[in-house]
C-alpha cells in the first residue's frame, strides 16, 4: 500500500511539473498567452502543496527552472521573471492548505509578489547585466516615436517653450522613474488574478475554501496610512536633500499606493452605490456620469480610499476589530 501511495505521489508530481513547464513554454512562444501563462503558472504548484506537500512543490519548481534553462537558453531574463510566480504558487498553496482567510491571503500575495519581483530584477542584473529599471534602446525609440506622433497633432502645443525644448528628455526620465512601480503593480495584479483563478479551480475540485467578502466590503486597517507618510517623506527628503535614490523610492511608493487606494476607494463607492435608494434608470445614469467624467471620478475614488481606513466611513463591524 505504501508503494502504491508513493507511485501515485510521483505520478501526480510528474503530471503537475509537466503542466507547469507547458504553461511557461506557451507564455514564451505564444506572445498573446504571456499574461495568461503568468497567471496560471502557480496553479500546478498550489495543487502540489495541497495534494502532496511543499517538498514536492519545491522540487517541481527546481525541475521546471532547470528544464527550461536547457530548453530555452536564450530566455534567461524571462525565466527569472517567472520565478516569483512559482514561489507565489508555493505560498498560496500553504495559505489554502491552512484555510487562511481570503483577505490575509491576498495581502500576503500582494506583498510577496512585490518583494519577489524586486529580488528577481536584482538577480537578473547580477546574472545577465540587464538593468530592468532603465529603458533600453528599443524602449527609448518607442518613447521618441510616441512623442513625435503626439507632437504632430499639437498635443503639446500649450506647453511653455522651455518645456518643449527638453520634452524628450523629461518624458523619458519620467517613464524611467516609475519603472519599479510599474513592475510591482503588474506583479501584484497578476498575484490577485492567480489567487482567484486558483479559487475557481479548487472549487471545481470540491475543495472547501473560506468565503470571499463582497468587493463593497473590502477594507484595510488604519495603519496603512504609514505607507503614504513614508512615500511622501522619502519624496520630500530626496528632493530637498538632493538624494535621488531616496526620492525615487518615495515616488514609486506613492505610484504603487495610488492604485491601491484607488481600488479601495472604488470599493467604498460601490458600497454607497448599493446602499442608496434610487430607481434603476437613475443608477444607470449615475454610472454613465462616472464614466463620462472619469478624471473627476478617479479623484473622488482616490480621496475615499485614503480617508476610509482612518474613519471607517462604511461603519463596517469587521473594520473595528
Amino acid at each position: 500500500m505504501l508503494t502504491g501511495n508513493k507511485t501515485r505521489a510521483l505520478s501526480e508530481w510528474a503530471f503537475f511539473t509537466s503542466l507547469a513547464i507547458l504553461f511557461v513554454l506557451a507564455g514564451l512562444y505564444v506572445p498573446f498567452l504571456g499574461l495568461l501563462a503568468t497567471v496560471v503558472f502557480p496553479l500546478p504548484l498550489i495543487l502540489l502543496v495541497l495534494r502532496l506537500d511543499t517538498r514536492y512543490a519545491g522540487l517541481s519548481l527546481a525541475v521546471v527552472g532547470t528544464s527550461l534553462f536547457i530548453l530555452v537558453p536564450g530566455q534567461t531574463p524571462a525565466l527569472l521573471m517567472l520565478l516569483p510566480a512559482g514561489l507565489l504558487g508555493v505560498l498560496y498553496g500553504l495559505l489554502f492548505k491552512n484555510q487562511v482567510s481570503p483577505g490575509i491571503s491576498i495581502f500576503a500575495g500582494l506583498a510577496g509578489a512585490a518583494v519577489l519581483t524586486l529580488l528577481s530584477a536584482l538577480l537578473i542584473d547580477v546574472i545577465t547585466g540587464i538593468k530592468l529599471f532603465t529603458l533600453d534602446q528599443d524602449s527609448r525609440l518607442f518613447v521618441e516615436q510616441w512623442l513625435e506622433a503626439n507632437s504632430s497633432v499639437n498635443v503639446f502645443s500649450d506647453l511653455p517653450p522651455e518645456m518643449q525644448g527638453n520634452l524628450n528628455q523629461n518624458v523619458t526620465s519620467l517613464f524611467e522613474l516609475f519603472i519599479p512601480g510599474q513592475y510591482i503593480v503588474a506583479s501584484a495584479s497578476g498575484a490577485v488574478l492567480s489567487y482567484f483563478a486558483a479559487r475557481t479551480v479548487l472549487r471545481r475540485m470540491q475543495y472547501e475554501l473560506p468565503p470571499v467578502p463582497a468587493f463593497s466590503r473590502v477594507y484595510v486597517p488604519w495603519y496603512v496610512i504609514w505607507g503614504l507618510i513614508s512615500g511622501l517623506g522619502m519624496t520630500l527628503a530626496g528632493d530637498f536633500l538632493s538624494i535621488p535614490l531616496v526620492g525615487k523610492i518615495g515616488k514609486n511608493i506613492l505610484f504603487v499606493l495610488f492604485y491601491f487606494h484607488l481600488v479601495l476607494g472604488a470599493s467604498v463607492a460601490a458600497y454607497f452605490f448599493r446602499s442608496i435608494k434610487l430607481a434603476r434608470p437613475f443608477k444607470l445614469a449615475l454610472l454613465a456620469l462616472v464614466l463620462v467624467y472619469l478624471p473627476f471620478s478617479v479623484s473622488v475614488f482616490l480621496m475615499l480610499g485614503v480617508i476610509d481606513p482612518l474613519i471607517n466611513m462604511r461603519q463596517l463591524p469587521e473594520a473595528k476589530e
